[in-house]
This record gives C-alpha cells, sequence and structure tokens, in this order.
C-alpha cells in the first residue's frame, strides 16, 4: 500500500530482461546476510555450550589416532544441526517479525510502485520517476549483461546523478 513520505531509502533500477528469480534471490541475499551469519554463530556457540556443559547428549565415540593421546572423545552432530537449522530458519522468521522491530529500508521497485494494468496511471508514474529518484539515498544496480544495453537503465542511471549528484550509486551484480 502507497504511503506519503519525504524519501526514498534505496531505489532499485534493473533490466526487465533479466529473470525475476535472479533479482529475488540477489535482493534476498542481500537483505539477509548478515543476520543469517550472527544466527549461524550464535546457535554454533550455543550448541557448543550446551554440549561442553552435558546439556545435549553426545551419542557417538571419537578415538584418535595419536600415540600421545589414548582417550576415548564423546562426539556430537549438535553443533552441525544447528549450525544448519538457524540459517535456513533466520530468514522466515526474520520476515513474519512486526515492522516495529525490524529496521527496513523505504523502497521503490518499480513494478510493484508503478501501476501495470491501467495505462494512465502507469503514464503517471513514469513520469513521477524524476522526482522519485530526487528524493532517493540510494540507486541500486541489480547489475546483469544487459542492464547496460537498455536505453532506460542508462537512463536512469544519468537521471539520478543528475537529480541527486550527491547521491549513492550501489552496483550488485545477480551473477556473483
Amino acid at each position: 500500500q502507497s504511503v506519503p513520505t519525504k524519501g526514498i531509502d534505496i531505489f532499485f533500477s534493473h533490466s526487465w530482461k533479466t529473470a525475476g528469480r535472479w533479482k529475488a534471490l540477489s535482493l534476498f541475499i542481500q537483505g539477509n546476510w548478515l543476520t543469517v551469519v550472527i544466527a549461524w554463530f550464535v546457535a554454533a556457540c550455543g550448541a557448543l555450550c550446551l554440549c561442553v556443559f552435558d546439556m545435549l547428549p553426545m551419542p557417538f565415540m571419537y578415538t584418535p589416532q595419536s600415540e600421545s593421546f589414548s582417550d576415548h572423545c564423546p562426539l556430537g552432530c549438535w553443533i552441525l544441526v544447528f549450525g544448519m537449522v538457524a540459517p535456513l530458519l533466520t530468514p522466515l522468521v526474520c520476515a513474519h517479525l512486526p515492522d516495529r522491530l525490524q529496521c527496513s529500508p523505504l523502497c521503490f521497485v518499480d513494478v510493484a510502485c508503478i501501476h501495470q494494468a491501467d495505462a494512465s496511471l502507469m503514464e503517471r508514474g513514469i513520469y513521477g520517476i524524476g522526482g522519485i529518484l530526487s528524493v532517493s539515498k540510494e540507486l541500486r544496480v541489480l547489475w546483469s549483461e544487459p542492464y547496460l544495453s537498455r536505453l532506460w537503465c542508462v537512463f536512469e542511471l544519468a537521471a539520478f546523478r543528475k537529480a541527486n549528484p550527491d547521491g549513492k550509486i550501489t552496483l550488485a551484480p545477480l551473477f556473483v
């Protein structure tokens, strides 16, 4: 739903020739990587502490092949399990947290912000892009091979630099 605003944090620029799944995957990774790394670290450290304090069972035994050490070592798969499950669940859980717990930037994505069915509303949205670019803090280019061959994409880059000379331009390659 549209809301009045004085500025946009991120204006996403992309080529329509690139499949949407690559753009969605790129945005998903860019938006969640830090949270996933933190969740992995906390889960792995938590599992390690629970194992060290005998709060999780250690069902396997390992005997090292060493002349100086001949004891049996308890072994469990908890750190591996916690370290794999936490990064998978974290983006799913974070997506359902209330907005007040998240710090989500206000973004402009043309397919969501410009009406795609009504021609007169689409025309008004396209004519307003210059104004939107001028109040955007960052232009994030979802770069793919056909990006610079598309006139509209080059126009968005040039218009952003002209309307917002101090604005940040970030290249986010889709195929890295």
